[in-house]
């Protein structure tokens, strides 16, 4: 797979120009790492169908790989608190953005979001560039059905482990669906309405969900502010509708799953997640108390010191 700058090819600019704005929003943790730390490199990398899709990389380049897969209209911005931790000076650290999110191209075609395949590609696209030698995958919320899609098309002995952090990853089977309304019709098209007021709107209060168990500086409510922004609405309705369930996939995994749950998870709920560790073969519950989706977040300590410890027990 190759890698280039970002004048892979027309349109680029533009993703450069996104990395630039990006850059200078990422929030350090004060003392996490040393100062004389290695940086973090972005560049564009071809994923699936030859779309350029950007791959953030840094750490300890002879440790073992960590890639970091984020979730719906996220980005790698969401990965402050393991970027800047001590998990570089042991691990290499990867973070992708996906197709349609961040600073990777987000062409207006539905195909280009709708096949799994792809999302798949961009995934093994990341692994291969960054050198990473089956490495551990980390997928947040939605992040968990980009890894299920990887894992669906390429082989399972390409990577060491999973951890699946507030995600299902469509594992169980499809529940019913909700009564349909005007209403709720209403709401689902104002989440993806091309009407930049309207979208504005529901993203805050789609952030005020997401992070509801603490207070955040205006530096990091920008950031993820930023983050679910660059996701276009016309992606939005695209990964509504694109396959998500894996229900047919938990025999076939072999893998050891480290599972992370808050216990305040509306989303994942804590009941959902321990009914995928039962279904997984190889697979491990933490329960994170007093906190929802955004575990990796609020209790970064605790998130960054399980995903080193199940990192090192793959080894």
């Amino acid at each position: 797979m190759t890698q280039s700058k970002t004048s892979l090819r027309p349109g680029c600019a533009v993703i450069a120009l996104a990395l630039t704005l990006l850059a200078p929003l990422v929030v350090p943790v004060p003392g996490a790492r040393a100062e004389n730390a290695p940086p973090f490199t972005t560049t564009m990398i071809e994923g699936g169908g030859g779309m350029p899709v950007a791959l953030t990389v840094g750490g300890n380049a002879d440790g073992p790989g960590i890639l970091f897969v984020h979730g719906f209209m996220a980005s790698t911005l969401h990965w402050q608190k393991q970027m800047t931790a001590a998990l570089a000076d042991d691990f290499r650290l990867a973070f992708i953005d996906m197709r349609g999110h961040g600073a990777s191209s987000k062409p207006a075609q539905a195909e280009h979001y709708l096949d799994p395949e792809l999302f798949a590609a961009d995934i093994a696209a990341a692994i291969q560039a960054a050198g990473l030698d089956r490495p551990l995958l980390v997928g947040w919320s939605y992040g968990g059905l980009f890894i299920m899609d990887y894992l669906r098309h390429f082989p399972g002995d390409t990577v060491s482990g999973v951890v699946l952090a507030g995600s299902t990853a469509g594992l169980l089977p499809p529940p019913p669906p909700p009564p349909d309304s005007p209403e709720r019709q209403a709401r689902i098209e104002r989440s993806r309405s091309p009407n930049l007021m309207t979208i504005s709107a529901w993203t805050d209060g789609f952030l005020g969900f997401l992070t509801r168990d603490g207070t955040l500086t205006d530096a990091e409510m920008n950031s993820l502010r930023t983050s679910a922004m660059l996701v276009p609405h016309y992606v939005r309705r695209a990964l509504r509708e694109r396959p998500v369930d894996n229900s047919d996939m938990p025999g076939k995994l072999q893998l050891p799953f480290l599972l992370i749950s808050g216990s305040e998870d509306v989303s994942a709920k804590p009941g959902d997640m321990a009914a995928v560790a039962e279904l997984l073969p190889n697979a491990k519950l933490h329960s994170y108390e007093g906190v929802g989706p955004m575990t990796f977040w609020y209790q970064a300590d605790r998130f960054n010191a399980d995903i080193a410890d199940f990192a090192r027990s793959l080894r």
